[in-house]
């Protein structure tokens, strides 16, 4: 079973992918979680990206830094 692309970033597309496929616009992830339609990110420094069906780019969660 394949990863559905809404979750990897390009929302709207039938298609389902078996390989990773690299999101561009984020810098260094260390975590990654995907739910439905969504994906988010942690990145190095402690901050969380999301994208998915709303979002077809990565964006940084605005006050949101888990370090």
């Amino acid at each position: 079973m394949g990863v559905h692309l809404d979750q990897i970033g390009f929302s709207g597309c039938p298609k389902y992918s078996e390989l990773p496929i690299q999101v561009r616009g984020l810098p260094p992830v260390v975590a990654i979680a995907c739910g439905e339609g969504h994906t988010l990110a942690l990145d190095k420094d402690g901050y969380v990206w999301t994208w998915g069906v709303k979002a077809l780019a990565p964006e940084k969660i605005a006050g949101l830094n888990l370090s």
